[in-house]
């Protein structure tokens, strides 16, 4: 039988690498975003100047 200090350690760090993974997937998404922004912003400034 597997004891219950060994499950929840086991469960513990399943949720943290699952949080971590997800954290990194929206940190990635956001900075995707942020560069996508600032490209289409920086394209409309290069059309005024003309």
């Amino acid at each position: 039988m597997v004891s219950l200090f060994e499950t929840l350690s086991r469960l513990f760090r399943y949720s943290v690498s699952s949080v971590f993974t997800a954290e990194l997937i929206y940190l990635r998404a956001n900075v995707g975003f942020i560069v996508l922004l600032r490209n289409t912003i920086s394209l409309n400034i290069m059309m005024d100047s003309d």
